[in-house]
């Protein structure tokens, strides 16, 4: 009986010593990300977001192996990393962009997007897609493409609730995709590849139990005037009461038309030379037969958007962006049947058009 207990014993011990190192093999660890851009840091906090995309062939960055993070990313690029994440719907007719040709890289993302709903010919029929894309715009792509509901109603001070880009921006903010920049959103700005990379992947992995709160008010210092003329100024900030939320003009944002800063890399005698020679131009090509001026200035913006909205047969908010443009570049905006450009030393906007 013994030297069966003995013999019994033993065979427990030796089938336990064969058991249990199976059971404390250690988990293997996620596998490392295999050939990173040579550009993309493992310390940046975009580096498994970036190389996640990359994996799924979202993003496919450039043949030198490089991703280019903090490089503006731009029209064409941000409708092609959209058209390779979604299956968009169709819900427009196919109209041709003028400047995107069939022979184009990105003729069939740039179609998909224009057949969502996204984007839409310019006045010229024209889509611009080596032209920044602006934090508004990338707005819209976001809201469309990925279906996104406004939670709740939060807005920025500088994306009121009457602002073209509203609805899109309290949709960004209230699903968590967007913090903004210190109280504000800054709708006219450009982003980088790597912001729009992690913008599209919160929305393509929406965190259905996430909470809004109020966003905070900024801690930016008010403003300080820059002297006219004075080359390459820094643009102040503009603080949330000196904008004003009924018409979206930039120039809105600062006390006095001559604290607004002239577009860097421009003396003033040159510029306005330069934009009364090509409105000229403009006007004889176009045979433009009227001519005028009106003030963006905070108590006459309103009323004057929208006559002259209307004068120059388009709608408000695309006057607004346009002005914006003017302000911002010192361009002289072609619209065809009409052309503007922003008077820095008047403060006014001087127009051109064809008077039928």
């Amino acid at each position: 009986m013994m030297k069966s207990r003995t013999k019994s014993l033993f065979m427990a011990v030796l089938a336990s010593s064969i058991v249990i190192p199976a059971m404390v093999v250690p988990i293997q660890a996620d596998a490392a990300v295999q050939k990173p851009f040579k550009d993309v840091k493992e310390s940046s906090p975009y580096y498994d977001i970036i190389h996640e995309m990359r994996d799924q062939g979202i993003i496919s960055g450039y043949e030198n192996g490089t991703f280019k993070s903090s490089e503006t990313i731009t029209r064409k690029h941000a409708a092609a990393l959209v058209s390779r994440a979604k299956d968009l719907p169709v819900v427009e007719p196919f109209v041709k962009f003028k400047d995107v040709s069939e022979e184009n890289a990105y003729f069939n993302d740039v179609k998909k997007l224009q057949q969502a709903g996204i984007f839409a010919p310019d006045s010229k029929g024209n889509f611009n897609p080596n032209k920044a894309l602006t934090r508004a715009e990338m707005a819209k792509v976001l809201v469309i493409a990925f279906d996104l509901k406004v939670k709740a109603d939060y807005e920025f001070p500088d994306v009121p609730s009457n602002h073209a880009s509203s609805k899109n921006v309290k949709a960004l903010y209230s699903n968590g995709i967007t913090t903004g920049d210190d109280g504000y959103f800054l709708p006219t700005e450009s982003l980088t590849r790597a912001h729009y990379a992690v913008f599209m992947h919160r929305a393509m992995n929406l965190d259905t139990d996430f909470v809004a709160e109020p966003i905070p008010k900024s801690s930016k210092p008010v403003p300080v005037p820059v002297p006219v003329p004075k080359p390459d100024p820094v643009k102040p900030t503009p603080k949330p009461d000196t904008v004003n939320p009924g018409t979206g003009i930039l120039t809105a944002m600062y006390d006095h038309f001559l604290d607004v800063p002239l577009p860097q890399g421009e003396e003033y005698k040159t510029l306005r030379e330069k934009q009364e020679k090509e409105q000229a131009k403009i006007r004889v090509k176009e045979v433009h037969n009227r001519t005028g001026a009106f003030s963006v200035s905070k108590s006459l913006a309103e009323d004057n958007l929208v006559s002259n909205s209307e004068k120059l047969g388009i709608k408000k908010e695309e006057l607004v962006e346009i002005i914006n443009q003017a302000v911002e570049t010192g361009n002289v905006y072609d619209g065809g049947n009409f052309s503007l450009y922003y008077n820095f030393t008047k403060g006014s906007v001087i127009t051109s058009w064809i008077n039928n």
